[in-house]
């Protein structure tokens, strides 16, 4: 076992209990009580978004279940703390999934705020607003809707399972993704994250060039098995269910993103 991509709340459960008590044995109940919303306490090293070293775009490419939805929410609740006033673009495949997964899902960001965080949802504007952060907010889209964000602009964005974006051009020619990049440009260090399960899709085959090129990319591979918090019964039932397609399983499961013509040839 590699401890070192284990999370702290991990690491402490192998602890012995004696050294278990000697770790909390200042924790007051407040400190206890605040360990459910601490992320650094939950995290794996690797769940943790950080932008220093400064990379303007954040690539995660992992299988399903290793916790893309929750390290990107948890993100979000860190801009807006960290940079009360800002603004931040959403996207996904469709409003539905932004609302239902992004916003209101389990690990969505209405579900990983404290009480004292949570933001104003505003369904009828797609956004939500942080009165007690300066008004800091997040715009909400769906790659349906490619014009959408512009008018707009943003110090940061996020580009939830990105893979899966039906690349919808409006009369301007760009996607609702590259609208919202053009638009975010506020700040020092504007930049972006994209969470996805791989496809082989173009506009990620191209953020896989682009890492290679440039290095204004940074890549995050994970597998399902990272997220140790899954139950043995799902990973044997998932497992059970991609069976002999050995494809399939290295891109659900592995994050791994496959050539189309050749099996095991890799584009990162």
């Amino acid at each position: 076992m590699d401890v070192e991509r284990l999370s702290l709340a991990q690491r402490v459960a192998l602890l012995s209990d004696e050294e278990q008590l000697e770790f909390f044995q200042d924790f007051s109940e407040d400190d206890f009580a605040n360990l459910e919303h601490d992320w650094s306490f939950w995290a794996r090293p690797d769940q943790i978004i950080s932008d220093d070293p400064y990379i303007p775009i954040q690539l995660y490419l992992t299988g399903r279940g290793w916790g893309k939805t929750r390290a990107a929410a948890e993100w979000i609740r860190q801009q807006v703390k960290n940079h009360p006033g800002c603004s931040i673009a959403v996207a996904g495949r469709t409003a539905k999934d932004v609302r239902d997964v992004f916003v209101l899902g389990e690990s969505g960001i209405m579900n990983v705020c404290t009480e004292e965080e949570k933001p104003v949802h505003r369904p009828s504007e797609a956004r939500l607003v942080w009165p007690q952060y300066e008004n800091a907010q997040v715009f909400l889209y769906s790659a349906e809707s490619p014009e959408a964000p512009r008018g707009n602009q943003f110090n940061y964005y996020l580009l939830d399972e990105y893979a899966s974006h039906t690349p919808f051009r409006g009369t301007d020619g760009a996607t609702c993704a590259e609208n919202i990049m053009i638009a975010t440009r506020l700040g020092d260090n504007p930049y972006g994250v994209i969470t996805t399960t791989p496809r082989r899709v173009q506009h990620i085959k191209d953020l896989l060039d682009r890492a290679k090129k440039t290095g204004d990319v940074r890549v995050v591979y994970g597998k399902t098995s990272d997220n140790t918090a899954l139950s043995r019964q799902y990973l044997t039932q998932i497992t059970a269910m991609l069976g002999d397609n050995e494809r399939l399983r290295q891109q659900e499961l592995d994050g791994v993103m496959l050539d189309a013509d050749t099996v095991g040839a890799l584009w990162s």
